[in-house]
């Protein structure tokens, strides 16, 4: 191939080029079908324009022609990240790895990992890209982030000193503080942030979040007022989020053109928002919004929960496989809070932490950031919820249970190391319930239970992550829910008394009867400012914070009531689910002896 040709490409490279750099190329591939040059820079142009299967076949060229191009091997895993195949793409990042030790593609590699959940595998590539030279202030946000979602706090903030942007810095500090529910640290972060600074968008979302979720209200009405100067997507948003807007107001912002211009996860957050308008004054135009909220966040595919459901299975089935352990651990610290979201964990946890010897760490990400490390193998599918159950698809011996309950117990003293307990309130710790029973075998377990079409209709009238698109369509709400109750009952079977179970009713309508149970089981005495939620200064940073800065109130007790024909498929869970009895052993002695023995 000419010399002066190929200078001519490499120059179009450079100078950002690009479609004339891939006509050059085609042509000349015409010319030279075998020259690896030429298909790595057709391959550059067309990961540049978004076609990644073209993209990868020209690499995949590439490497037949040249095996051991660590360039082309990252290159070939940046295509594969982003057609979503992170196995594939985990894989060409670490063979890149292996030869070449660049910071960059440590940067790939954590982002792969930060995709999967596999937050302390993405913070130890972050890592190696930071102290490789690859330092600016997006990066360390990011890793901030992924230490944040591992519950590393200390770390997190040690990283965040490396911030050079001084906003940037101040409200990353803020969210690790609020995520370690440590408000008074998080407002100090705040009152550095100058009024006159110019934030960008996405740092304007992190600080309305945070005030959101210290329970700053003027402060976060100020941000949403900033979102009206913003994009279309956000003037729409900062609009419907206004208080107290009439009912001509919301006929406006419904028929607002912009609206079409949004996708679909923008579009479905106004219509939540919108729905939220009508709640107390217009039930049925409430429950219409909602359903088009949820219709507009799952697309056009029909919801299929056909792999959440054999998750459920797959739990079952797989306690017989760890059922023998259990973990010497003789701390009582840990108080696990779980149950289906918007059964009343977050009011269980509110009240609990009041009291004098309990901490309240919120929902905490650290029980799965661990469990996930315990199978090394990437998984090959995404799905949100076999994320969560990967580790019960390798082999599970005692030692691997104790370094669990090891690294647990040292991961809560990042919250609070002199409370005498600390709440863990992640409701889909049921789903590890088993495993934490063995792992920690003094701790304390709190099962919520709330009237199933109140928690389902809660459910669907939020706007949750992916994780919980089970709840965009009332059938498949259903058929989960009634999976949850037959876990529960499988639970029940096997721990017995261990789990301790309080109704949403029974706590709004006489908490002090419903939380004395709790007390008595924890050994610690009543105190007279339990109940005082309005005026606990901690962090929620669950959906769920709204009604718990308003106290203890008894009308969401029956949400549904005047929909009952709308939502008959929800009132069919008012009947009891029957457990599979042929799945557990028919012995009925409790947990406790039937690993140790004792009568």
């Amino acid at each position: 191939m000419n010399d002066t040709v190929l200078e001519q490409l490499k120059l179009y490279f450079s100078q950002g080029r690009l479609s004339e750099l891939e006509a050059g190329a085609r042509e000349q591939l015409e010319l030279h079908p075998e020259h690896p040059v030429l298909h790595k820079m057709l391959g550059v142009c067309l990961f540049q324009r978004g076609e990644f299967a073209e993209a990868q076949s020209a690499i995949e060229k590439v490497l037949s022609l040249e095996p051991d191009d660590a360039n082309s091997l990252n290159n070939l895993g940046s295509c594969y990240l982003f057609q979503n195949q992170h196995h594939k793409a985990a894989g060409y990042f670490q063979q890149a790895l292996a030869i070449e030790n660049n910071p960059q593609w440590h940067r790939n590699l954590g982002t792969c990992y930060f995709e999967l959940g596999l937050f302390n595998r993405a913070a130890t590539h972050y890592q190696h890209a930071i102290e490789g030279g690859v330092v600016d202030d997006m990066l360390l946000m990011r890793q901030i982030d992924t230490l944040v979602n591992a519950s590393r706090f200390k770390d997190a903030l040690i990283f965040s000193e490396q911030i050079t942007d001084e906003a940037h810095k101040w409200v990353g500090q803020a969210a690790i503080y609020v995520a370690a529910n440590q408000p008074q640290q998080a407002k100090k972060c705040l009152v550095n942030i100058q009024p006159e600074i110019h934030l960008v968008p996405s740092l304007l979302q992190r600080l309305h979040d945070i005030y959101r979720f210290l329970g700053d209200l003027e402060n976060e009405h100020k941000i949403v007022e900033l979102f009206s100067q913003g994009s279309q997507a956000e003037q729409l948003l900062s609009n419907v989020m206004q208080p107290q807007l009439s009912a001509q107001q919301l006929t406006v912002l419904e028929q607002d053109p912009r609206l079409l211009q949004c996708n679909s996860q923008t579009a479905a957050t106004f219509y939540f928002i919108l729905a939220s308008h009508y709640k107390d004054t217009d039930k049925k135009r409430w429950l219409g919004l909602l359903e088009k909220a949820n219709r507009t966040q799952s697309g056009s595919l029909k919801i299929d929960i056909s792999i959440e459901l054999e998750c459920f299975a797959n739990i079952k089935r797989s306690y017989s496989n760890y059922s023998g352990l259990v973990a010497h651990q003789k701390s009582s610290k840990p108080v696990f809070i779980f149950g289906m979201p918007r059964s009343g964990t977050t009011l269980i946890e509110s009240i609990l932490g009041n009291h004098s010897d309990t901490f309240a760490a919120g929902e905490s990400t650290l029980v799965e950031s661990l469990l996930v490390e315990y199978n090394l193998a990437m998984p090959e599918k995404v799905h949100p919820h076999q994320l969560r159950l990967h580790y019960l698809d390798a082999p599970l011996a005692l030692d691997k249970m104790q370094k669990f309950s090891n690294e647990y117990l040292s991961g809560l003293e990042d919250y609070c190391p002199d409370a005498r307990y600390i709440t863990d309130k992640m409701p889909h710790n049921f789903m590890h319930l088993g495993w934490l029973a063995h792992a920690l075998p003094n701790a304390t377990f709190i099962h919520c239970e709330r009237d199933p079409v109140a928690t389902c209709l809660s459910i669907f009238e939020q706007n949750l992550s992916p994780f919980h698109r089970y709840g965009n369509d009332l059938p498949s709400l259903v058929s989960y829910y009634r999976q949850y109750q037959d876990l529960m009952a499988f639970w029940q079977h096997a721990f017995g008394d261990r789990i301790i179970t309080v109704r949403y009713e029974d706590l709004v309508t006489k908490p002090k009867q419903a939380i004395q149970p709790v007390l008595s089981h924890l050994g610690l005495e009543w105190q007279e400012n339990l109940l005082d939620l309005q005026n606990t200064e901690r962090s929620v940073t669950t959906s769920s914070l709204q009604q718990i800065r308003k106290g203890i109130y008894q009308h969401a007790l029956t949400p549904y009531a005047g929909l009952e024909d709308e939502l008959a498929p929800l009132f069919a869970l008012k009947t009891t689910s029957l457990i599979d009895t042929d799945s557990i052993s028919s012995e009925k002695t409790s947990w406790f002896r039937r690993i140790f023995a004792r009568e």
